[in-house]
């Protein structure tokens, strides 16, 4: 005895027939439920982004002879740039100031930056360019993190071992670096 299945055939425009079982008609409306769920929550994202950075202002207007107060919505403060608009030469004269100031005394990111010129929209960027380099260490006290620079027990800088590195390979790569 043939079992019957519920189908669907849907006819395309390039004249080819697809045939559908239920299950594989499931799996697809799963995924379009998802896609269409994922693109309006994105939607909505934007739109509180939108309400956080505008103000509902009410102010008192004169019509008809009569005070009136009314609401209105007014522009709020930007959103601010994404901070890899930082030129390379603004770049290069901040990691220039901050490695003259750091020491082995542990410093926060505004005492290193005291004395050279940068937009607030850049100190995420420039934290990133800090903690990238090889000799500094980051240590969290409290609510606050301190930067400074990582030395050995006879005075030089120390550098970090990253994941693919054993400590012997950078031993070795180090002492290399020093004879030359």
């Amino acid at each position: 005895m043939a079992k019957v299945r519920p189908s669907i055939t849907l006819k395309l425009k390039s004249g080819q027939t697809i045939t559908l079982d239920l299950q594989e008609v499931n799996d697809i409306i799963k995924s379009l439920t998802k896609f269409v769920n994922e693109r309006q929550r994105r939607l909505r994202r934007r739109q509180n982004i939108k309400d956080a950075t505008t103000a509902v202002v009410k102010r008192r207007i004169a019509r008809n002879g009569r005070m009136m107060i009314t609401t209105t919505r007014k522009a709020g403060r930007k959103i601010p740039a994404a901070s890899s608009s930082m030129s390379q030469a603004k770049r290069q004269e901040i990691l220039e100031h901050v490695n003259k100031k750091l020491s082995t005394e542990p410093k926060t990111l505004s005492n290193l930056l005291k004395g050279v010129s940068y937009s607030p929209n850049y100190l995420p960027a420039i934290r990133n360019i800090i903690e990238n380099q090889p000799n500094i260490a980051k240590q969290i006290i409290g609510k606050r993190t301190y930067y400074r620079t990582i030395t050995s027990k006879n005075g030089e800088k120390k550098h970090r071992v990253s994941s693919g590195q054993s400590a012997s390979s950078n031993a070795s790569s180090l002492s290399a670096a020093a004879t030359s």
